[in-house]
């Protein structure tokens, strides 16, 4: 039944994106999705993280606010719904994937960030439109017990398991607290392509259960992160630190092309 709840409000917030309309007339909007995801951000080698740039692209760690200091952010993604502008499936519809993006440098005032690797369980999202995806299986398995009008207690398991071999997996515990709603404008570079990026407009549900600001609560009972793919060994050499973790139950997207 939440399932099922939870389904009707995201063909709802899809149903009320494709209503809108691209906000600059010069952009074009390819794609709208809704996910749920977690995110954990991380402070790993700096050295190792920057070898992942291209020429001229630099790390640019957040110097305040929830993920202050962390270098890298990876995103367990959640997607039944992918459409695009005439509301038809995109690149294959669902998936689940798991994806390392990187805040760089880039205009002051927007959030500009670039997508190093993308591990995807649909076939149709490789290489991706950053050309850095790979193929793998993303098994989420999630349990959930809220009481009345409380916040809910959760576990979740992400396993991912590349084509190329080796394992990721994340295992959290938390306590959630009523999720604050905000709007989000990103500028997603490529780290293959540096010159290619896509334009994010984001309308999300998130919930930090872990914060790097000083004096916030931490509802984060369990977490526990391994990672056994070689390509990704350098970045997770055992040194690599939980910044904060956030759940986003609801996080539609709007993209578009410049």
């Amino acid at each position: 039944m939440a399932r099922m709840r939870l389904l009707r409000f995201f063909y709802l917030a899809v149903a009320v994106a494709l209503a809108s309309p691209a906000v600059v007339a010069a952009e074009t909007l390819v794609q709208l999705n809704v996910d749920s995801r977690v995110i954990a951000f991380l402070k790993v080698p700096p050295a190792a993280l920057q070898k992942w740039m291209p020429a001229g692209m630099e790390v640019d760690a957040p110097s305040k606010g929830p993920a202050q200091d962390a270098n890298l952010f990876l995103l367990f993604i959640d997607r039944p719904s992918s459409l695009d502008p005439e509301g038809k499936p995109f690149g294959g519809g669902p998936n689940r994937a798991v994806a390392l993006v990187v805040p760089i440098k880039g205009t002051p005032g927007k959030s500009t960030l670039a997508v190093i690797r993308i591990y995807s369980s649909n076939p149709l999202a490789v290489p991706g439109p950053y050309k850095n995806s790979l193929p793998g299986s993303v098994r989420r398995q999630v349990a959930l017990d809220g009481n009345a009008m409380e916040p809910e207690s959760g576990e979740e398991t992400w396993t991912l398991h590349p084509a190329s071999g080796g394992e990721l997996s994340l295992h959290v515990k938390f306590q959630r607290a009523f999720p604050a709603r905000s709007k989000a404008e990103q500028f997603v570079h490529s780290a293959a392509e540096p010159a290619f990026y896509r334009i994010y407009r984001v309308d999300q549900l998130v919930d930090f259960a872990r914060s790097a600001v000083p004096g916030s609560a931490d509802r984060l009972r369990a977490y526990h992160l391994r990672v056994s793919i070689p390509a990704l060994a350098s970045l997770f050499d055992g040194s690599e630190r939980l910044v904060a973790l956030a759940t986003f139950p609801v996080y539609v997207r709007q993209v578009f092309l410049p």
